[in-house]
């Protein structure tokens, strides 16, 4: 999932497990409107070497051909 935050800053912004409950909590509590978009594009999260791995078995098997293939591990670091 992403966050799209207008204007920013109207929230703490988190990271990790949960966090898209903690924004849309932090959101409500403070009256600001919520509003969901569900796409593929926005779904792939990068936070971790084991996400990485999940992504490139995806682009070898041909899906996602809308994002540009990484190269391996090593050049991202």
């Amino acid at each position: 999932k992403a966050l799209l935050a207008r204007p920013p800053g109207e929230i703490m912004y988190t990271y990790g497990a949960g966090s898209y409950a903690r924004h849309i909590e932090a959101a409500e509590q403070r009256g600001i409107a919520v509003r969901r978009y569900d796409s593929p594009r926005t779904k792939l999260d990068i936070d971790v070497p084991a996400d990485l791995h999940s992504y490139q078995r995806i682009i070898a098997r041909g899906g996602y051909d809308y994002l540009p293939a990484l190269n391996p591990i090593q050049d991202i670091r």
